[in-house]
Order: structure tokens, then C-alpha cells, then sequence
């Protein structure tokens, strides 16, 4: 649930990433956020067929 509200908070302020990840640690008091990465640097593009040309069209797009 906080992964989902971080990535809606994160939409609403400045549109749907194409990328998102939300690390978290489980604590007594709850979840907590460790780390929130919005790019990525290692896509693994290069192992999919077109992929790399179909990132680009996406953000191109944007």
C-alpha cells in the first residue's frame, strides 16, 4: 500500500513515470521507504528485441 501511494502521489504531481521502483523495509512501526528510483540505469534493453527503440519512442512521447 505505501509503494502504491508513493507512485500516485508521485503521478499526480508530475504524471505517470514510465519507470518506478519503491524499495521498503519492514519495521515494528510499519513500512518504511529506503529508496524511491524513478530511472533506471540498467533497463536491460539489450536483451529484448526493439526494446531500446520502443523506450525512446516512449519518452520521446513525453
Amino acid at each position: 500500500r505505501l509503494g502504491d501511494d508513493v507512485v500516485r502521489w508521485v503521478t499526480e504531481r508530475f504524471g505517470l513515470p514510465l519507470y518506478a521502483r519503491v524499495d521498503l523495509l519492514p519495521t515494528a512501526d510499519g513500512p518504511i521507504i529506503i529508496e524511491l528510483e524513478m530511472t533506471e540505469p540498467s533497463l536491460y534493453v539489450s536483451l529484448g528485441d526493439g526494446a531500446a527503440d520502443r523506450f525512446a519512442r516512449a519518452v520521446l512521447s513525453r
